[in-house]
């Protein structure tokens, strides 16, 4: 099996062979800006399009129906629509996305760390983990290049469902709309976390001793607690 030797070539290999990509990381920690630029920018994407290419009429006509507002007086409605105008979230949408995977990038990272530390030869530490997790959730590029080209392809008339920002998500695939109280679980929920999952125990195995069942108990872990939880409270 051939080396990895660049980080652009490990942003495509890391999909096909990430055993390669990880192993070579062992030794290229500084690569990772590389994925974390590519998603920042890619990834912040399909919601500024949305925002920006959705008719505002439309879209408080479906916020309207949501949980969150359809049960508020008339006045309240209009109160808090004066909040959501499209061009306003364009603008916020970008940053907060950023702001969130950096955050959520942190935590999954000392996740990794703390999960890993039993394997006494892992030499692996927080800022190694948190630079191997734009490597894991690079996947989410497909997708979000997937939700540009449906948003660019909309209606004309900016009739553009939410769902559609997230293309890839089981909210777009079975329809599910912002009057359903699932539509945030559901709009996060994507098939390429799959992918995300599965690139995700081949670095656990690439940097541990761990067979490969435990590397997709521990791969799989936060996504079970975390969708799970969130579910439970939407349930209850």
């Amino acid at each position: 099996m051939s080396e990895v030797t660049n980080p652009i070539q490990a942003c495509s290999e890391v999909f096909v062979r990430p055993r390669a990509v990880f192993e070579a990381l062992k030794t290229h920690n500084n690569w990772s800006w590389i994925p974390f630029i590519l998603t920042a920018i890619i990834g912040s994407l399909p919601g500024y399009l949305y925002f920006t290419s959705v008719n505002q009429e439309y879209y408080h006509t479906l916020l309207k129906a949501s949980p969150d507002l359809r049960d508020l007086s008339p006045a309240e409605i209009e109160t808090a629509l004066s909040f959501t105008q499209t061009a306003d979230i364009a603008m916020y949408v970008p940053i907060g996305s950023v702001l969130a995977m950096i955050v959520v990038t942190a935590i999954v990272a000392t996740y990794y760390k703390a999960v890993t530390g039993s394997d006494e030869e892992n030499l692996a530490g927080f800022t190694d983990w948190y630079g191997a997790c734009w490597w894991i959730g690079l996947p989410t590029i497909i997708g979000a290049v997937i939700s540009i080209l449906m948003i660019l392809l909309g209606n004309a008339s900016g009739e553009i469902h939410p769902s559609l920002a997230s293309a890839t998500s089981i909210a777009n695939v079975f329809n599910i709309g912002l009057d359903s109280a699932w539509f945030n679980f559901a709009t996060s929920v994507r098939l390429e976390m799959i992918w995300n999952y599965y690139i995700a125990a081949v670095a656990i195995g690439t940097w541990t001793r761990f067979d490969f069942n435990k590397c997709l108990v521990l791969a799989a872990l936060p996504y079970v607690v975390i969708y799970g939880v969130w579910a439970l409270f939407l349930v209850f």
